[in-house]
């Protein structure tokens, strides 16, 4: 942009043609390079992205296997669904929507600044002042405005993803208990909540759009301000004016994208906690760190229970109290009782989903 202004406002003046081949050539470099280096850029951002998408997918899954079924039993499962799958996909876009362009606007900050310093101190500080003010004050703001749209928006994806997946689950007894017509209503109130919620942030998005818009076209006023006198007091001529004033322009398209990465950063945030609070889940059970051999006999071990008691987590009542059991190999056994005796309990204990809070449970002795 910098070399097209140069290159304009000298070919006002009708130079020598020979005097212009330098600034030709370089608007000729400079535009076939900037196609060049964007496909680069979105090569390497969209490669990181895919293989940062991909690795986050299995960390969660080898991060949720240990925790079925015990842990996973008070969720559920759209609920489940909407955290790998939504949320997962929202983390995809943290390098290029929230990482990426702040790192890029220090790095424009940092030339833009420089070159304006080889024309003058004071266009460099003035400059670097509003692109500061610009590039932390409007994102902070938005980030602010942003926060709780984007964990309502987080909200709403997981409610709305719920009542679809438990409506299509439970269709048939939904229409067999009458209660069709109230999930439609529900998932349609949820759908619109959803929808609203959407619109809050893109408004929120735009506004940050138009502040940062805004900021360049006043900081291009306050730079012509600033430079003018310098003209008339001979630091540079009128053409250089004309550079530094799109050079300016030029370098505010790098915090452009910093509101919309302030309001995805309130989204992914929230995205962030709810994929979390799966990772930070402590399993119900933990193996041991050097497991026993298991024995390469094809015959059934016998199992061998003794003193098992076991509470349910957030329960007072003792589901299953000193139970003893002796299951030789090959043997058949029906267990039998009235509900709530503690049938599937035992049964969760010998497969191991839960570990017993006391009593021991051996296999092959």
């Amino acid at each position: 942009m910098g070399t097209a202004a140069f290159l304009i406002a000298a070919a006002a003046l009708q130079p020598s043609i020979a005097e212009l081949q330098v600034a030709i050539v370089g608007v000729r470099f400079f535009g076939l390079a900037r196609g060049i280096f964007r496909y680069l850029e979105r090569l390497t951002s969209h490669r990181l992205t895919l293989r940062l998408l991909g690795r986050l997918r299995v960390w969660f899954y080898e991060a949720l296997e240990p925790l079925a079924p015990a842990r996973t039993l008070s969720m559920r499962s759209a609920d489940l669904l909407t955290r790998a799958v939504a949320d997962v996909e929202s983390l995809q876009e943290l390098y290029i929507r929230v990482l990426a362009p702040p790192l890029v606007a220090v790095a424009v900050a940092a030339g833009t600044g420089f070159f304006l310093g080889t024309y003058h101190l004071s266009l460099a500080v003035v400059f670097l002042s509003l692109f500061a003010t610009a590039g932390i004050g409007i994102p902070a703001g938005i980030h602010v405005i942003g926060k709780r749209v984007g964990n309502r928006l987080s909200a709403a994806r997981a409610d709305l993803a719920a009542a679809i997946v438990d409506g299509i689950q439970g269709m048939a007894d939904l229409l067999a208990c009458g209660q069709g017509v109230a999930q439609r209503h529900r998932v349609e109130e949820l759908s619109l909540r959803f929808v609203q919620d959407r619109e809050r942030a893109s408004r929120v998005e735009a506004l940050g759009t138009a502040a940062m818009i805004f900021a360049t076209h006043a900081t291009v006023w306050i730079l012509l301000v600033v430079a003018i006198p310098m003209v008339r007091k001979g630091f540079f001529d009128g053409v250089g004016l004309a550079v530094v004033c799109l050079v300016a322009m030029a370098a505010f398209e790098a915090v452009q994208p910093l509101p919309a990465a302030a309001r995805h950063l309130s989204e992914q945030l929230a995205a962030g906690r709810r994929i979390f609070a799966i990772l930070d889940a402590r399993p119900a059970v933990e193996d041991p760190a050097r497991p026993s051999p298991v024995s390469k006999e094809l015959s059934p071990p016998a199992v061998e229970a003794h003193g098992l008691e076991f509470t349910y987590p957030g329960s007072e009542a003792s589901a299953l109290t000193g139970f003893d059991l002796e299951l030789p190999a090959g043997c058949r056994l029906a267990v039998v009782g009235p509900s709530g005796a503690g049938k599937s309990t035992l049964a969760q204990l010998l497969l191991r989903f839960w570990d017993p809070t006391d009593g021991e449970i051996l296999l092959a002795g």
